[in-house]
């Protein structure tokens, strides 16, 4: 029997983006790398209440697994189901079955395992698929495999397969990912583990010729106010952080700036105050960057507190 089907769904709401979002406590030395360790046992386990063990883990891997009910058809998800015992997944008549994979922009796919069924005449093959994140692209383009493992068939038994990529699969900023499998009739999938090596933390002095990318007395020339809120395009998607110098001048009243990950609320912080109207103060500052690569400045203290706000790019954390 057939599940509720999802509505209107679209490759681009399936994807993951080679990046992370906001990072909790970023700082020079130490950013955090990854979502979660690498499991202790040396054997990926699979997915639902029948084990399979899906092969040996590569030793300092990061392991992410996605789990067979995550795939949905990007056509008719009305004839997707899922075998109640082994929580198998397929589709009715065939067709592709994909998923999201979100990992550290820098990271390198290594190793991929899935759990599968299918019958002897036919190979069951998973790919993890590659789309660059544009705004402007058209939702239906196809994407391009970075990574593809085959897994043979198997007279209709539950398997299992576990490929060692020769030439690991790198991660993208500014890059989409999912993982998908072409089924046919009668085919269905545990799930797929993905193991990478995350990336080193890294700082990227900045290189362009235009380092500033804010400047309020420009245009308009109106000053940042008490508890307004403005989004900065840093202009590098994917990155885990960036160095700014935050200025600000013509300051009224007492106040502060605060610069944060666009993706989040406030978070209560001040990156550079100033106790005095008139002045101007600058200040070196490590914020966290969403993972479109905005940022938000915010201006606080007295409901008075308006200031002229300057971002310039020093580098970036990678």
């Amino acid at each position: 029997m057939a599940e509720q089907p999802h509505t209107g769904i679209t490759r681009r709401e399936m994807i993951g983006i080679g990046g992370v979002g906001a990072l909790a406590g970023l700082a020079v030395a130490g950013l955090p790398l990854t979502a979660a360790a690498a499991p202790a046992s040396n054997h990926v386990a699979a997915w639902g209440p029948v084990f399979q063990d899906l092969g040996p883990t590569i030793p300092n891997l990061t392991y992410v697994n996605v789990a067979g009910t995550a795939f949905w058809p990007l056509s008719n998800p009305s004839d997707r189901y899922v075998e109640p015992d082994s929580r198998l997944v397929g589709i009715g008549a065939g067709g592709l079955l994909v998923a999201p994979l979100d990992l550290p922009a820098g990271s390198t796919i290594q190793q991929i395992s899935f759990g599968y069924r299918v019958s002897a005449s036919a190979d069951a093959t998973v790919r993890i698929m590659e789309q660059p994140l544009d705004a402007g692209q058209d939702p239906s383009d196809a994407p391009t495999p970075v990574a593809v493992a085959v897994g043979p068939g198997a007279d209709a038994v539950v398997s299992s397969v576990t490929v060692n990529l020769a030439t690991p699969a790198v991660i993208k900023p500014n890059h989409v990912y999912t993982v998908e499998l072409l089924t046919v009739v009668g085919m269905t999938l545990r799930g797929v583990s993905v193991g990478y090596m995350a990336p080193t933390a890294g700082f990227v002095p900045f290189a362009g010729a235009t380092p500033r990318v804010l400047d309020t007395r420009e245009g308009a020339g109106t000053k940042v106010a008490a508890d307004q809120e403005i989004t900065v395009d840093l202009g590098n998607a994917g990155v885990r952080g960036a160095l700014v110098n935050v200025t600000v001048t013509e300051t009224e009243g007492l106040g502060f700036a605060a610069m944060f990950d666009a993706s989040i609320a406030y978070p209560g912080n001040s990156s550079v105050n100033w106790a005095a109207p008139g002045a101007t103060v600058a200040n070196g500052v490590v914020s966290a960057v969403a993972a479109d690569g905005t940022v938000k400045i915010r201006v606080g203290g007295l409901a008075t507190a308006k200031a002229h706000v300057i971002v310039d790019r020093l580098g970036w954390f990678i």
